[in-house]
């Protein structure tokens, strides 16, 4: 099982208070699947950070939250699917949670 969350469960904030709880839900049904579902399935997770522009927003918007990041650009697609393949076909790794957020956890 390969989840989707974000990053911002880590450090929540009040604007999108719902998303972050439902996404906190998320984590903590990863790590908790992960032991009880072992070891015949494995369950990990991807955060995301700033990957794609959110609905209404344009590429302008994530280059300027990406300014901010410590590797100081927009993640894009191929750091997901590379994450996400990695997760799939290492057998052992279960209940992890990578971090896909350009080092935004350290700042």
């Amino acid at each position: 099982v390969l989840n989707i969350t974000d990053v911002r469960t880590m450090s929540p904030y009040l604007k999108h208070f719902s998303y972050v709880i439902a996404k906190g839900g998320v984590d903590a049904f990863t790590r908790a699947a992960a032991l009880a579902l072992a070891p015949r399935i494995r369950v990990n997770a991807v955060a995301l950070g700033v990957i794609l522009p959110p609905p209404g927003e344009d590429a302008d918007y994530v280059e300027q939250l990406a300014a901010s990041l410590p590797l100081r650009r927009v993640g894009g697609t191929g750091p997901v699917v590379e994450a996400a393949l990695s997760l799939l076909r290492n057998d052992f790794v279960t209940g992890e949670i990578i971090r896909l957020d350009g080092g935004g956890h350290l700042v």
